[in-house]
C-alpha cells in the first residue's frame, strides 16, 4: 500500500517537499484505525510518511482506505477573532504548545465551529498562553 500512496502523492507534489502531512486509516465501516500527523515538516514529504507508514499504519490490520491531507496553506493566528468567519469545511485548526498539539482537520463531521473547539481544548487540557493557533487548508488525497 505504501508504494501505492508514494505513487498517487508524488504526481502532485515533489517528494523533497517539506509540508505539513496528516494520515489516517479505516478499516471496515469507514471506522477510524489510525490518525496521526507531522506538523512543522523539517523532513520530506517522503521521509515523513515513510516514518509514519512504518512506525504505525503497517502495523494495524484491516486496513481498506488511508486519506492523506497535505497541508497546501498555512498561517498563524494572532487573534481568535480571525477565525470566526472561517469556513470549517475549507479550514483546519491546529493549537501547539510545547510538545502538545490538538487538530481539526477541514470538513470534520462534528464541529460546527472553530471557537467551539478552541474553548473545548483550553478546558480539558489548560492550555497556557504560550499556544499558537495555526489555520491551513489541505489537499485531501484518498487511497483505496
Amino acid at each position: 500500500m505504501l508504494e501505492k500512496i508514494k505513487a498517487i502523492l508524488f504526481q502532485k507534489y515533489p517528494q523533497t517537499d517539506c509540508r505539513w502531512i496528516f494520515l489516517s486509516a479505516f478499516g471496515p465501516d469507514n471506522k477510524i484505525l489510525v490518525s496521526t500527523w507531522v506538523l512543522y515538516a523539517d523532513k520530506s514529504i517522503e521521509d515523513a510518511l515513510d516514518t509514519i507508514y512504518h512506525g504505525v499504519v503497517e502495523k494495524k490490520e484491516g486496513i481498506q482506505t488511508i486519506v492523506i491531507d497535505v497541508v497546501t496553506e498555512t498561517r498563524e493566528i494572532m487573534d481568535l477573532s480571525e477565525i470566526q468567519e472561517l469556513s470549517v469545511k475549507e479550514y483546519g485548526v491546529a493549537i501547539v504548545e510545547w510538545k502538545k498539539s490538538w487538530v481539526i482537520l477541514p470538513d470534520t463531521k462534528w464541529v460546527e465551529n472553530f471557537s467551539q473547539w478552541i474553548q473545548l481544548v483550553n478546558q480539558k487540557n489548560w492550555l497556557s498562553g504560550n499556544a499558537k493557533i495555526f489555520v491551513f487548508k489541505t489537499d485531501r488525497i484518498i487511497v483505496s
